[in-house]
């Protein structure tokens, strides 16, 4: 991205130097760190990315794979999409259901250096407020984070699209 460390962009979000190390809190209350941008994301729920676009004017250039399930539940949405970014139809494909049926091998085959999960994608947590499926995507060595604009929208976009450099 253009400007300087701290700049805004037209949507509000913070402009981060290409090489800038990042920290975010997910939703869970996580301190997730990568020691720069992503710049190979899973998404493992489709509807993510119209946050992903509020952070970066090409959104689809930043993913290395993600699930379907927006084709499937918002086709006028994804066709739009689609239009705007082709490059979104050959996006390889993790299926509807990542939550559900995560594979393994697909996932580790796309090399992410982030994999973004709503909250109905991480699933349920158990007492200590972990998920099975992030724990599950963590073992193999990927970094997870878990956002959402769906279930709360006026309390959780804000924070899923907080970035800030360290």
């Amino acid at each position: 991205m253009a400007g300087r460390p701290g700049d805004r962009d037209k949507a509000g979000a913070t402009v981060l130097p290409a090489q800038a190390p990042v920290a975010v809190t997910d939703l869970l209350g996580r301190r997730i760190t990568l020691a720069r941008p992503a710049q190979r994301i899973v998404l493992a729920q489709g509807r993510l990315l119209s946050l992903l676009e509020l952070l970066h004017p090409d959104p689809v250039s930043l993913l290395s794979g993600w699930a379907t399930d927006l084709p499937v539940v918002l086709p006028d949405e994804h066709a739009a999409w689609v239009r705007r970014f082709p490059g979104l139809a050959q996006l390889p494909s993790l299926g509807r259901q990542v939550a559900a049926g995560l594979n393994i091998e697909q996932l580790v085959a796309l090399q992410p250096d982030l994999v973004l999960l709503s909250r109905g994608a991480a699933g349920a947590l158990d007492t200590q407020g972990r998920s099975a499926v992030v724990q599950k995507i963590e073992g193999l060595g990927l970094t997870t984070a878990v956002i959402d604009c769906m279930a709360r929208p006026l309390v959780e976009t804000a924070p899923s699209i907080s970035v800030r450099a360290r």
